[in-house]
């Protein structure tokens, strides 16, 4: 990329709708609609293409749609716009995400700057360095741009699958133990049940929806889950294993919530906070409420064609 700026920087207000634009601030917050006090459904991170569907008549807010098709209304000051062709070339150029909880952006020594977030993307340089949306970021390794503060966006051939990747899906998974759950929130700042699920898989290069109905949806419905007796039953190799997600919900229907399966009765899920639980009733972390409001579970890997 060059050392310039790509994206026109956010402004607070605008005058016309663009076609998108790459948020520019770590954590870009989504409303249902164009107004603070309405619910934060989502949120995009640093780096991430946003499509423009509509402005605001107050030239305030923005009606995006996230590479995931989640829409909701931004602030236009948290978004770099640009053409169609400035997308593109971002997307392919955006190949550095960030791979721990916080990466602190700015020069060492200094009081500026502030944290990126666990899946910001950035753009390298060839002489060194990064690039956002707005052009050169100063990454220092006493800001935390050390080894294994990144990862690269992989091929699809070079994917984990089967048992390594389910033991590495819940690896991740305990990486945001204490997170505290924030409806709407898809960053370590705050996460909710379907966000966490969301980006734990999103690691690991494999896409899921926005929402735990969505999810359920993909993986075929929720005629198509595995009941709970059938967890009983299957055993070790037969029942839920690492990786696999359990979704809940009231008995008149829906999906409510979503979870990460450790193997068997065992899961990890944003509920007060990201924690650990059970459908167990003698394990210490057992959940009564989500025990009475099982859906069932899937085999989402198996689905998603990576055993």
């Amino acid at each position: 990329m060059s050392a310039g700026p790509l994206f026109a920087a956010p402004l607070p207000r605008l005058d016309r709708a663009p076609l998108g634009g790459v948020v520019a601030v770590a954590i870009a917050d989504l409303r249902r609609r164009p107004d603070h006090k309405s619910e934060l459904v989502s949120q995009a991170l640093f780096g991430e293409t946003l499509v423009a569907e509509r402005l605001s008549p107050d030239g305030r807010w923005l009606l995006v749609r996230g590479t995931d098709d989640y829409k909701g209304w931004v602030r236009t000051w948290s978004v770099a716009t640009g053409t169609a062709r400035d997308l593109a070339r971002w997307r392919r150029s955006a190949t550095r995400i960030v791979d721990r909880p916080w990466l602190w952006r700015g020069e060492p020594g200094t009081t500026s700057g502030g944290p990126l977030p666990f899946g910001a993307r950035l753009a390298p340089r060839p002489g060194g360095g990064f690039d956002g949306p707005l052009g050169p970021l100063a990454l220092g390794r006493a800001a935390g741009a050390g080894t294994g503060a990144f990862r690269t966006v992989p091929k699809a051939r070079g994917r984990s699958r089967g048992d390594r990747l389910r033991r590495a899906l819940v690896r991740t998974g305990r990486s945001f133990l204490g997170v505290p759950y924030l409806w709407g929130g898809r960053s370590p700042a705050g996460l909710d049940c379907s966000a966490f699920v969301q980006l734990v898989y999103a690691r690991h290069d494999l896409a899921l929806p926005r929402d735990a109905q969505d999810q359920c949806t993909r993986v075929g419905g929720p005629r198509r889950l595995r009941t709970f007796d059938q967890a009983l039953q299957g055993g070790p190799s037969q029942g839920p294993r690492a990786g696999d997600l359990w979704f809940f919900g009231p008995k008149t229907g829906g999906i409510t919530h979503v979870a990460l399966s450790t193997g068997g009765l065992g899961l990890l899920h944003a509920y007060g906070q990201v924690t650990v639980g059970s459908l167990n009733p003698e394990h210490p972390a057992f959940e009564p409420e989500l025990f009475r409001a099982v859906c069932g579970w899937s085999v989402v890997l198996r689905i998603l064609g990576m055993g």
